[in-house]
């Protein structure tokens, strides 16, 4: 749900902004790679239902676990993310002090937010 937020509340209304708040490539480095943890994440859950819904003795959740983490692209995907991670971080604050409309954003999120996030 948190990764959905983040695309959904935070992403996609940054590139829909009109003026804009950021530019197209200061949001790609700062959700980068986001959106495919998310999908390989779908992808794992979906998995794991399947699983659970089809359980016999047989079944080793395990499997999934593997069959979904082990693959080089999600290992590519997370290791981007991780590698990018304080880029980001170091992006959202510069890009917060100098844009008032993007500290706006931010505060408005936050405040609104349930948890953390």
């Amino acid at each position: 749900a948190t990764l959905q937020r983040l695309v959904n509340d935070y992403k996609k209304p940054l590139e829909e902004s009109s003026p804009a708040i950021l530019n197209g490539s200061k949001i790609q480095t700062l959700f980068h790679r986001l959106p495919d943890i998310l999908q390989c994440h779908l992808h794992f859950r979906t998995a794991l239902a399947d699983c659970a819904r089809t359980w016999d003795r047989e079944e080793k959740i395990g499997e999934v676990f593997l069959n979904a983490f082990s693959k080089a692209v999600v290992l590519d995907v997370y290791s981007d993310f991780i590698n990018n991670f304080s880029v980001a971080m170091e992006l959202a604050k510069m890009e917060s002090k100098r844009k008032s409309a993007l500290a706006d954003f931010f505060k408005v999120k936050h405040i609104s937010a349930h948890d953390r996030l």
